[in-house]
């Protein structure tokens, strides 16, 4: 190991039992071994029982205000997919991912990394084009209302770096 573990970076990795969660663990572990300490969110914990990496730590929401150490940077995957509507109802889709704005929100404010990678698509700026041509908007523009949402919430938080 090249530094101390408490020496290490800090970053927390949201949605990580995701597909692009699990890719950002990989990358970091993989081109950067213990270059960084991982904290890999999760909603259920036993979803990532199979991540044996000694820099990465599997925590839950709760967990999180419980970091004493600094998070230096934070990768956000989290976020119900454009799937998800045709699952849930529009109003539960929004209320879902709302609950992973807010949360986004008030980590932001309370940890304040130093910088932070947003995952998102082109979604946001579809429908932003929409909303600017004044063109009909369907179901899944939600996505992108909610991606646009996102974005906004990073801009507006006091992180130099996003």
């Amino acid at each position: 190991m090249s530094k101390n573990r408490l020496e290490m970076p800090s970053v927390l990795i949201t949605g990580a039992n995701g597909w692009l969660g699990r890719s950002a663990i990989s990358v970091l572990t993989e081109r950067y071994p213990y270059k960084f300490r991982i904290y890999a969110l999760t909603r259920n914990k036993r979803n990532l029982s199979d991540l044996h990496i000694p820099n990465v730590q599997v925590i839950n929401y709760d967990e999180v205000q419980h970091i004493d150490l600094p998070i230096t940077g934070l990768i956000h995957t989290a976020f119900k997919t454009q799937s998800y509507i045709a699952e849930l109802t529009a109003d539960r889709y929004k209320v879902e991912n709302s609950e992973i704005l807010n949360w986004l929100d008030r980590f932001l404010i309370e940890k304040n990394p130093a910088w932070a990678i947003s995952i998102s698509s082109g979604a946001a700026k579809t429908y932003s084009d929409k909303l600017s041509k004044g063109e009909p908007l369907n179901s899944k523009d939600l996505y992108g209302e909610l991606k646009v949402q996102e974005e906004q919430i990073l801009t507006d938080s006091l992180i130099p770096n996003i």
